[in-house]
């Protein structure tokens, strides 16, 4: 699935806009971060690790964050620690750059960028079978006040739209037909069926026998070894050509990709074992989900533009809450050491000296006191991937 911004981003991306809260409310000068003409006001940063530590799903949450709590241990325990603090404010950082690059180019975000977003946000926040959440995509969205709910599908918006002005896409039903037209059709998925065997004579064996007529799905139960797929003929999901590039091992996209409908392929040799594959179609994925592997197809480019202002605009931090560091790879906020342990009466409250928090580009992903969105979702039938990792 794809997401440049993770579930985390977006519910510090909703926090931040919902709070509404200025600098006035508290200390008139004080500030969190100024982001070129922006000022992050703490009253801002405040309501953004409020707005995540007190989500009514904090499994869902938690899990985003790829993090056991968000609290630091002792005897206050709703103290944040400071990494958590400084990994909030990295990422809003990185969405006041974003928004300021949407009014840069005079962009307004459409109708559509509005249904992609909503679509992408309910599968971001929809978790793993294996996570413990109870939760659902649909119902964490859903959560929302309509007024919270309405701004965290609106900045997910204005990155799809972002993302598909850098593509030449104008973001509309009849813009999307149109750049599909113009690039080979709609995408497709790739539906096929393996047989999994232990060396390439046995492999020879059954291609041969498929080729005067054999089923592949019958000699797949009688055979095959993947426990996974043989009880079901061989049939393994239906893959994007991005699932397939990132959750299938080599060489079998390109394997996939070069064999015709129907066709079985050669005995391929996959991490140590043998396979037979059969595509068995390849159908046009649905609008929404085409339309947003269309939008962020090069998706990269918005991301490389907003990592250039980032290292580029004057970024200022307030000292308690880290210090900013532009480095050549990445863009974050160091978190601060704090003051020896034993002056402390909350020593785990203070993050890791040196620890880096914050966004790694317009992907949102965190630094690495963060955590990057869900993964591993599986395929668009649900099936696991062939070597048992989620397509």
């Amino acid at each position: 699935m794809r997401r440049p911004l993770s579930t985390a981003s977006a519910l510090l991306v909703l926090a931040a806009l919902a709070a509404g809260v200025s600098a006035c409310n508290g200390n008139a000068s004080a500030f969190a971060a100024q982001v070129g003409p922006t000022t992050i006001s703490d009253a801002t940063l405040t309501s953004a690790r409020q707005g995540v530590a007190g989500d009514r799903y904090p499994c869902e949450v938690k899990k985003a964050f790829g993090l056991s709590s968000i609290y630091g241990a002792g005897v206050d325990s709703q103290t944040y620690s400071s990494s958590f603090a400084s990994t909030v404010l990295g990422l809003l950082v990185e969405f006041t750059e974003l928004h300021q690059e949407l009014l840069r180019q005079h962009l307004i975000a459409t109708p559509l960028a509005t249904t992609l977003a909503t679509s992408t946000l309910q599968s971001a926040f929809t978790p793993a079978s294996t996570s413990g959440c109870a939760g659902t995509g649909q119902a964490v969205l859903a959560s929302f006040s309509p007024y919270w709910y309405s701004k965290l599908v609106g900045f997910f918006a204005e990155e799809d739209t972002l993302d598909a002005h850098a593509a030449g896409i104008t973001l509309t039903t009849a813009g999307v037909r149109a750049y599909e037209a113009a690039h080979g059709g709609p995408p497709t998925t790739t539906c096929f069926s393996l047989i999994q065997l232990a060396s390439e004579g046995t492999a020879k064996t059954l291609a041969a026998e498929v080729a005067h007529g054999s089923s592949f799905a019958a000699l797949a139960k009688a055979h095959s070894a993947n426990t996974q797929t043989a009880p079901n003929g061989g049939a393994a999901g239906c893959y994007t050509p991005a699932q397939l590039s990132s959750g299938v091992p080599a060489p079998i996209p390109t394997v996939l990709a070069k064999l015709p409908v129907g066709t079985v392929s050669a005995p391929t040799s996959v991490q140590g074992a043998w396979y037979l594959f059969l595509v068995t179609s390849r159908p046009a994925e649905p609008f929404l989900q085409g339309a947003a592997a269309v939008v962020t197809a090069d998706s990269s480019a918005v991301s490389t533009a907003i990592g250039q202002r980032l290292h580029a605009i004057h970024v200022v931090i307030d000292p308690a809450f880290g210090t900013w560091s532009p480095s050549k790879a990445t863009f974050g906020i160091v978190a601060p050491s704090g003051p020896p342990a034993a002056l402390l009466a909350n020593a785990a409250a203070v993050g890791a000296t040196g620890s880096t928090a914050g966004a790694t580009g317009a992907t949102g992903a965190a630094g690495s006191t963060g955590a990057a969105g869900p993964t591993g979702a599986a395929g668009p039938t649900g099936a696991a991937a062939p070597t048992g990792a989620a397509g």
